[in-house]
């Protein structure tokens, strides 16, 4: 086999590598499970999805937050004082360093369920 055809069989094989572990990141960092068995509910999925990468720890959204708030109110997720009215209007608005999110980027049944996961902790009484 000439060394022309060995390399790009190699950068095939190492491209379908990349693909395959890249597949299976994406799947299994966006639903977490409960001790390796339950996976999180849909409303969670959105939110990480959707909002997680700037609103987890270490996400710009949540220092931009710890700077304004401190640190009780830096991760969004473990707030119990976001009224789904308020998250809604920020999502579709903006406010400060958060753009606003369109539509087509977050539909309004999936903004639903980031409301639902958010404000999850009001409605049980916490």
């Amino acid at each position: 086999m000439s060394r022309y055809v060995r390399a790009v069989a190699l950068g095939i094989v190492a491209m379908a590598g990349m693909a395959l572990a890249s597949s299976a990141w994406s799947e299994t960092s966006r639903v977490p499970a409960e001790n390796g068995a339950k996976k999180a509910a849909k409303p969670e999925v959105t939110y990480l999805q959707h909002c997680g990468m700037c609103h987890l720890p270490g996400g710009t959204g949540t220092r931009m937050l710890r700077l304004r708030l401190g640190e009780e109110g830096s991760l969004l997720a473990e707030r119990n004082d976001l009224p789904g009215e308020y998250v809604e209007y920020v999502v579709r608005h903006g406010i400060n360093s958060m753009p606003p999110i369109t539509r087509a980027d977050v539909t309004d049944k999936e903004l639903a369920e980031i409301v639902a996961y958010l404000t999850r902790q009001q409605e049980r009484g916490q």
